[in-house]
């Protein structure tokens, strides 16, 4: 099994189902509620990136303060009690293994590369979170909610937003090709925006109630709507 593959099956957690991205992406230091970066955090190059002297220097002095924003921010999302994100079975399960991933760097580059994978994927996260946010209020402020809640097959609201967004991206969770993550950056940001926008009319919206109150099953039956 290549690198790739050995680095990502550590950091699969059970019983969580869906494994999360690894790319290399533009570094952003922060992520505002419309799903864009706040910013961009540029590391300067060393003389050399070969020696184990260089890779300490850069990790403890240069890129210190970029390490310890993904750890502050992996928190905020403990903190905000979403479902599965991060997709761990006990608190700080997840910083632990991002700072194993850190530990594998072997060279200055290969520091580089795993600080940029981890700042996406703390972006997507925190754009899953938000949507899994959005989703979970408007279904909440349902006028008809308790009848919703009735005739659905789904008790968790905030688990089926969960499992509704991840069958949203699976056509690009693998994140192996540029065009891949573009989409799932663009998918994440235009899903957002429509929320923002649109509310309940939002397409995003619409297909989630659908979802959520198995439309299509109970049209195809005959069986009464919420």
């Amino acid at each position: 099994m290549s690198e790739y593959g050995r680095i990502r099956l550590r950091k699969q957690t059970k019983p969580f189902a869906k494994a999360l991205s690894t790319l290399i992406f533009n570094l952003s230091s922060g992520s505002n509620e419309n799903g864009n970066s706040s910013g961009e955090t540029s590391l300067p190059a060393l003389e050399s990136s070969s020696s184990s002297e260089s890779l300490a220097t850069f990790r403890n002095v240069i890129a210190a303060e970029n390490e310890a924003e993904i750890y502050t921010r992996l928190r905020n999302i403990e903190s905000l009690h979403y479902y599965n994100l991060p997709p761990q079975n006990n608190p700080g399960d997840y910083e632990r293994l991002v700072r194993e991933h850190f530990d594998q760097a072997i060279n200055v580059n290969h520091f580089r590369e795993i600080l940029d994978r981890e700042y996406f994927e703390l972006q997507v996260l925190e754009r899953k979170g938000l949507l899994q946010d959005r989703l979970f209020n408007l279904m909440l402020g349902e006028e008809n909610l308790d009848r919703i809640m009735e005739l659905s097959p789904y008790k968790n609201i905030r688990q089926e937003a969960y499992n509704f967004l991840q069958d949203k991206v699976e056509p690009v969770s693998a994140l192996r090709f540029a065009f891949q993550r573009n989409i799932l950056d663009g998918n994440l940001t235009s899903f957002i925006q429509e929320l923002n926008q649109n509310g309940r009319n939002s397409e995003i919206y619409r297909e989630f109630r659908s979802h959520f109150t198995d439309e299509q099953f109970r049209r195809a039956n005959g069986l009464p709507l919420p």
